[in-house]
């Protein structure tokens, strides 16, 4: 206890007054003996009882900052986006080809519609759509717009989207991306596209009606429905 300084002022306190005292009975100087020796002690155990609660407020600061910085990495994260681009073959050569890629991984590729039946002529005319990951740089997805001939009726086509970045909304950005082009640049009334039926309600979300009739195999044998939705 000696080594503690409130310990080493009630020390010399108390010496200090046992000169003063020495007229005293020898028992009420026991008693007051007792007595500091006694604060002495209480002082120290306050002192480290002070020692634990500042520790214990320091763990929790610290487990409180780890958490705020968790919250505002998730924060960060869920505001990823992607960049949307459009523009014809002749006017971003190196860029169709990055639509095509997509394209082909997830209609070639991953549900066996025929090459020749998913690249045609229309892809020489249209207006694409580039989907780029903004955190990655890498291109994400995919669709092409065509406005039918003599007409003010655009047709929204080869939406994709590559299946390790489904499940983040871009395929939702991606056709929202495309009426606005179709209304904008484009100039068109109306919108229509060729829906496979296991997306319909995807695209019902979007505000896109089925145009009456009946399911048909299009795209490699693909079951569709028919859907627009006017400007």
């Amino acid at each position: 206890l000696s080594s503690h300084p409130h310990t080493q002022r009630c020390e010399r306190k108390a010496h200090g007054g046992m000169r003063h005292l020495q007229h005293i009975s020898p028992s009420l100087l026991f008693i007051v003996f007792i007595f500091l020796h006694l604060s002495v002690i209480s002082a120290s155990s306050l002192s480290s009882a002070a020692f634990i609660v500042n520790k214990g407020t320091e763990v929790v600061a610290k487990t409180t900052i780890m958490a705020i910085a968790s919250t505002e990495t998730g924060g960060k994260e869920r505001k990823e986006g992607v960049l949307l681009e459009a523009f014809t073959a002749s006017q971003q050569a190196e860029k169709i080809k990055l639509c095509f890629a997509i394209r082909k991984s997830v209609f070639i590729e991953e549900q066996s519609v025929p090459v020749e039946i998913e690249m045609d002529s229309l892809d020489d005319t249209a207006t694409h759509i580039l989907a780029t990951d903004k955190q990655t740089g890498s291109p994400c997805g995919a669709a092409r717009l065509v406005v039918l001939d003599g007409t003010d009726i655009g047709k929204i086509g080869r939406v994709c989207v590559l299946s390790t970045k489904r499940g983040q909304g871009i395929g939702r950005k991606i056709v929202l991306f495309a009426v606005e082009q179709l209304k904008g640049p484009l100039r068109c009334s109306k919108a229509k596209l060729g829906a496979q039926v296991h997306a319909l309600s995807f695209y019902e979300s979007m505000g896109f009606k089925l145009i009456p009739g009946e399911e048909y195999m299009a795209a490699g044998g693909v079951p569709h429905r028919d859907m627009e939705i006017i400007f």
